[in-house]
């Protein structure tokens, strides 16, 4: 595998960083306009900033160990920071609080947000150039997630015209949005030399265990499934 540019790296730390941000102060901006809880939104929104910086951490330090890179085992290492992280995720976009606070912020701002996809897509390609992805990761091979990201701002802008909101619309593209995920998670597994491999292609998906990029499934994805699921509850 060639070496991989360290702008790559770089760029794909800058957008962790700038979801990371924006998380925090969604929940700062919700939270102050809430009346249901006398909690500080600044202490709440330190909380979940401290929170995930720990997960962002503990995750990078294992991945930079070398601590997920044993594609042997089953079920696969990966998956110990997959999954916690979606599950939190699912827990989170459908708890109470979280849809309090939803609630609060613009429709089309969850809509819109989602064009961050196109440079996690633009990484991805730029991986594969680098001889460090399948192309079956990408927009060239069988990633349709660029679609999503270069539809969301146009449809924060048309479906969402004064006070109404073209409900239909925000809800299909939310779920053709969770159904390109499911396509990037599934090849993504798939296409990893484990023994569930099935996709043989060359080189295999081995960047997901290696910091930084180890942040793509434990915490770039969940939150676009995040962005999807709230938005879709806040349409509802």
């Amino acid at each position: 595998m060639e070496r991989i540019p360290d702008y790559l790296n770089h760029v794909f730390i800058g957008l962790v960083i700038f979801l990371y941000l924006t998380l925090i102060y969604g929940v700062y901006y919700g939270w102050s306009r809430q009346r249901f809880y006398s909690t500080s939104p600044k202490k709440v929104a330190a909380i979940v900033a401290l929170g995930i910086a720990l997960w962002l951490a503990l995750t990078g330090v294992i991945a930079h160990l070398g601590l997920l890179s044993d594609f042997t085992a089953m079920p696969p290492r990966f998956m110990f920071v997959f999954l916690p992280a979606l599950l939190v995720t699912l827990y989170f976009s459908f708890s109470d609080d979280v849809g309090r606070l939803v609630n609060e912020i613009p429709g089309r701002a969850l809509i819109a947000i989602q064009s961050f996809r196109v440079i996690v897509e633009g990484i991805l390609w730029l991986l594969f150039m680098n001889n460090a992805l399948p192309e079956i990761m990408t927009f060239t091979g069988r990633n349709f997630d660029v679609v999503i990201a270069l539809t969301a701002p146009t449809i924060a802008i048309f479906a969402f015209k004064g006070f109404e909101v073209n409900k239909r619309v925000v809800i299909i593209w939310n779920a053709l949005g969770l159904l390109a995920l499911a396509n990037v998670i599934t090849h993504g597994i798939l296409s990893a030399p484990t023994p569930l491999r099935i996709f043989m292609s060359d080189p295999p998906n081995t960047m997901i265990v290696y910091y930084p990029f180890v942040w793509l499934p434990a915490f770039v994805v969940p939150c676009a499934i995040f962005f999807h699921l709230v938005s879709i509850r806040k349409t509802l």
